[in-house]
């Protein structure tokens, strides 16, 4: 007996049934507690059959899985625009994986049926014909110089689109259409759009090609929805997916001791350990304690060491002396000789900031920052994970566990680490999972962050999800947020875990009793289930990155302290948001930013006129100010966009 799960959506939710069937088909009949809305049938693939390509959305990732494809240039176009749309095709077709053939728009008929097909430019025949008239697409306009894709409008003087759709005549196979707002955008819209494969539509920025707008279409055609409504409401979109959460696929036992992980929080955020900061006793006391884990957990010094610490040399600014600091290393070595060479590393770093490192403000320096979150949280998990891996036992690939010192000052541990890899590591390094920031899952919920660097850590970590039943967002940017950019910068896939932005970031108040301890074992849960897989892929992932650039080796090759900012804004930023300038996740009470009027839920454009280019640009920003200083910020609240003077105070 085949048990079918059926979703009628009604005016006030959503109501559930079953289909029970031991033939090829079978009359049902539900009576619901509401107006019906629609009907779906197996909305979330529970059942294992074969998929009609119309249940899910036509995706940028069926116009680069074929081999031969179609690409259609405008016989009206102008020499810089037909140089362009080539060198776009020649760069998706350079790895011989597709053969593309191009026409031009006014020699073609008739679309190949078994072909995927690419529409360059606006003033092509075929973007006319297949995406001028309004019903083309469900949640699409074009008018004029502008397009509307779901509830986002762009200025195709100003942005380029991407805009992909069911094929006409083959719904299995997809057409897109490429609007580029210049020639001169070309070549940086092609690097980009395969490492976009799941979304139906984007948008990019002109002058750098930043995303500024993606989604999906709906699946309104699929021959397993039935829409129930008359035919004069059916103007309005049916509202998609908020189907009852379900228990996971598997419950998995019980194996992190949550005590012990808080209990290590405790001990490393402890007032005897002064906050960890640079040349302290309680850092080189954290030292040892994390070395003693490794020890008593069975973990081997890395390479041809006798013991985990590596040692190494940093000058903050301003200094005379270099400061010593210690990366504590440990292996699990692996046990399949084709893998054990090539390594996964789960690094936390579990320096902080003392009384008065980078980053303290000037009303704190001598007062204790704990920094149990920032970052004893990540060490806990970490040497956790180090436990139980070890005495689950040995995995294909080798696990190298890393606690990093001087992530504070800028990254010098992991940025040491990444400078001797080659002699610790001659195998290289597959990928690196970063544990930072990790104790409050309890109000924010798990982020992977930087996942844009491979392919397969969207995948990753949704499965993940369905296999534990906790869920993970990704986020595909802020790789620069901690240790994880050391390894993008040398052209390694990293990612990493975090639980969110809160008050007491970089605070006093950054303190162990504040810690969500079953947090923590959400967040060791997932860390292992990616550790593991990792640890036992057959092959290298798929990496978003370039190689190493002199730029990012430059990076790796100096040690230099991180520019002190020497002013508060007051924006605590929402690292999920993926749009344009910084979000604010909420706002501190009585900073600046409050006093200016900004609230949770703004997203933070420019100041004085500069546009804030992610939290890396912000920061950046307001290292040019000085305490004092009013600037002109730009907000965007609700889709309207406000302006107001921040009066910028001593940090």
């Amino acid at each position: 007996m085949l048990q079918v799960p059926v979703i009628i959506r009604t005016v006030e939710g959503i109501e559930s049934f079953m289909v029970s069937m031991t033939e090829k088909s079978v009359d049902f009949r539900f009576d619901t507690a509401a107006t019906p809305l629609a009907l779906e049938v197996d909305p979330e693939f529970d059942l294992f059959r074969l998929l009609d390509a119309r249940e899910t959305a036509p995706s940028l990732g069926q116009m680069f899985g074929e081999p031969e494809v179609l690409a259609i240039f405008p016989a009206a176009a102008n020499p810089a625009e037909r140089e362009a749309f080539q060198s776009m095709i020649d760069f998706w077709g350079g790895g011989k994986a597709q053969n593309i053939k191009v026409q031009l728009d006014q020699n073609i008929t008739e679309l190949p049926k078994d072909q995927p097909v690419w529409i360059f430019g606006t003033n092509n025949t075929w973007a006319t014909q297949l995406y001028g008239r309004a019903e083309a697409i469900d949640g699409f306009a074009w008018f004029g110089s502008k397009l509307r894709a779901g509830k986002e409008e762009l200025d195709l003087a100003q942005h380029s689109a991407i805009i992909v759709r069911r094929h006409p005549l083959n719904s299995a196979r997809a057409v897109a259409w490429v609007a580029l707002a210049s020639p001169s955008h070309g070549a940086a819209v092609a690097r980009k759009l395969p490492h976009y494969g799941k979304y139906s539509w984007l948008g990019f920025e002109a002058t750098e090609a930043r995303n500024i707008a993606k989604g999906e279409w709906p699946t309104s055609d699929s021959p397993l929805k039935v829409d129930l409504r008359t035919q004069e409401e059916r103007d309005s979109a049916l509202p998609s997916g908020g189907y009852p959460q379900r228990s996971a696929l598997a419950r998995l036992p019980e194996v992190f001791d949550e005590a012990r992980m808080q209990a290590d929080v405790t001990w490393l955020a402890a007032p005897e350990r002064e906050g960890r900061g640079m040349g302290t006793a309680g850092l080189e006391e954290a030292a040892q304690f994390i070395e003693q884990a490794f020890r008593e957990a069975g973990l081997k010094p890395l390479g041809m060491a006798k013991d985990y610490a590596q040692a190494f040399e940093f000058t903050p600014a301003g200094a005379k002396d270099p400061i010593r600091l210690t990366n504590i290393l440990g292996v699990l070595p692996g046990t399949d000789p084709r893998l054990a060479d090539e390594v996964v590393v789960l690094s936390a770093h579990y320096d902080h900031l003392g009384r008065s490192g980078p980053g303290v403000r000037m009303s704190q320096v001598g007062q204790v920052h704990p920094g149990a979150d920032d970052n004893a949280s990540g060490v806990a998990v970490m040497l956790e994970l180090a436990r139980t891996l070890a005495a689950a036992g040995s995995l294909p690939r080798s696990v190298v566990f890393a606690a990093f010192s001087g992530e504070e000052a800028g990254l010098q541990g992991a940025r040491h680490f990444m400078r001797e890899r080659d002699a610790l590591l001659p195998g290289g390094v597959l990928a690196a999972i970063n544990l930072d920031t990790v104790g409050r899952a309890g109000t924010g919920g798990i982020s992977a962050l930087a996942t844009g660097t491979a392919t397969e850590w969207v995948h990753v970590f949704r499965g993940i999800g369905f296999a534990t039943g906790i869920s993970v967002k990704t986020v595909e940017g802020a790789g620069e947020a901690s240790d994880q950019q050391a390894f993008i910068e040398a052209g390694i896939p990293a990612v990493q875990l975090f639980t969110g932005a809160h008050f007491d970031y970089h605070q006093p108040s950054d303190t162990a009793d504040k810690i969500d301890s079953a947090g923590l074992v959400q967040v060791a849960s997932v860390s292992r289930e990616a550790v593991t897989y990792l640890a036992q892929r057959p092959n290298s992932l798929t990496s978003n990155l370039k190689a190493a650039s002199e730029t990012s080796l430059s990076a790796l090759q100096t040690s230099t302290a991180v520019p002190a900012r020497r002013v508060s804004f007051g924006l605590v930023p929402d690292y999920v948001h993926q749009g344009a300038g910084v979000k604010a996740e909420s706002v501190v009470p009585e900073s600046p930013a409050e006093r200016a009027g900004m609230q949770a839920g703004d997203v933070l454009l420019s100041l004085n006129g500069k546009p804030v280019m992610g939290l890396g640009g912000f920061s950046d920003l307001l290292k040019t100010y000085q305490a004092g200083d009013q600037v002109r910020a730009k907000v965007v609240r609700a889709g309207v966009e406000l302006e107001m003077e921040v009066s910028l105070v001593e940090r």
